[in-house]
């Protein structure tokens, strides 16, 4: 079976019926791009550079016949149009009857049952389609493992089924509520920027460095760097000249924005509280240094945290210092390691006092793929 990865894709046909791709990137002349076309993929070989979000030909496409996108016709060939040619304005004529005005958006002819959002949504919608959706989460339960400074989590039903009815409709009817009393740093969770502050201001303000409320949406989802470093010893911390090697093994240069994770195998003890807390390995310093260097947005263990047991916080405070927040307590990430793949960090937005200055210092949070 062809296995094309989404960050490798080049354009995309939306629909069966369609006769036109469109290019989710810049394509340059003579560029090879492999499209699916129902359950087939064809490759062709585009004739003139095409600007990302513009259509091309993945057939010839005679003059005087319809265009076909998203399984619509947009208009009709004015100029016979070969395979891998650039369709645009130049050999296009907009349908009077499809639209009720032609206007050229993005590079394709749009009426007004399109817009240019929608293109951008269904292309978004497509790559993800072709991708496989991976929770790198711990669910929440109460005495998971944790370590052992922090207050055992406590979920419970505070109501149940027969505890809550509403009032009396034709079939019986309750509801369940839960209430939660646990650390915020319990399971997976992400590490604000202000979790740990050399210098603080006062006892829950961190001048310049982010509470979990204030890190940016933007920096909370994109590309996922994920490196095994699972055949490491117990308590090795990863130098800045393994990662590097790593890079130049599998071609993969961290770049700016990248969220960046570490995958030593340790999850396979969560859950085991005399195992796990003790003897994992950890980052150090001179990597976080490095990350640093790259502009990551974030950086992810699936240990319980980047420093190793017992160690002063360094690599977390070079980290936080410049705003590049923590995941920790990450599962699932055995076979998908040594690859980029499309994360989101979604941690819970809270904050203990609206009144104040201080917030969270850090928050359980969902973390998942699609690879």
């Amino acid at each position: 079976m062809r296995i094309i990865r989404p960050i490798d894709m080049k354009a995309l046909v939306l629909n069966s019926k369609d006769n036109v791709a469109t290019a989710i990137k810049e394509l340059g002349e003579n560029t090879d791009v492999s499209v699916k076309i129902g359950e087939e993929w064809k490759e062709i070989r585009v004739k003139q550079p095409i600007p990302f979000n513009h259509k091309f030909a993945f057939k010839r496409i005679l003059k005087g016949q319809e265009i076909i996108k998203f399984g619509e016709c947009i208009g009709r060939a004015t100029s016979d149009i070969e395979e891998g040619e650039h369709v645009h304005i130049h050999n296009v004529e907009a349908y009077d009857e499809a639209f009720d005005e032609g206007e050229d958006i993005g590079g394709i002819v749009m009426g007004s049952f399109e817009s240019e959002k929608k293109l951008k949504v269904d292309n978004l919608l497509k790559i993800l389609d072709e991708c496989k959706p991976v929770d790198l989460s711990w669910t929440y339960y109460s005495g998971m493992t944790q370590i052992p400074v922090l207050p055992p989590p406590r979920i419970s039903w505070w109501k149940k089924y027969p505890d809550f009815p509403i009032r009396e409709w034709e079939e019986p009817s309750g509801f369940k509520v839960e209430k939660i009393e646990m650390a915020t740093h319990c399971g997976t969770h992400v590490d604000a920027p202000s979790h740990c502050c050399k210098g603080y201001d006062d006892e829950v303000t961190c001048e310049g460095q982010w509470d979990i409320d204030e890190i940016p949406l933007e920096h909370l989802f994109g590309r996922a760097v994920i490196i095994d470093f699972s055949n490491i010893e117990k308590l090795h911390k990863v130098t800045k000249e393994e990662t590097v090697n790593w890079e130049k093994t599998y071609n993969i240069r961290i770049r700016e924005k990248d969220i960046v994770v570490f995958h030593f195998g340790w999850d396979k003890y969560f859950g085991d509280q005399s195992i796990f807390i003790k003897d994992y390995p950890s980052l150090s310093v001179e990597v976080a240094k490095y990350l640093i260097k790259r502009g990551v947005y974030g950086v992810g263990v699936d240990t319980p945290d980047i420093d190793g047991p017992g160690n002063e916080p360094l690599a977390h405070r070079s980290l936080f210092e410049n705003n590049i927040y923590v995941i920790e307590n990450l599962a699932n990430l055995k076979d998908y390691a040594n690859n980029t793949h499309f994360i989101i960090v979604s941690p819970i937005k809270i904050r203990p006092d609206m009144q104040r200055r201080g917030g969270a210092g850090g928050a359980p949070a969902r973390v998942f793929m699609f690879a």
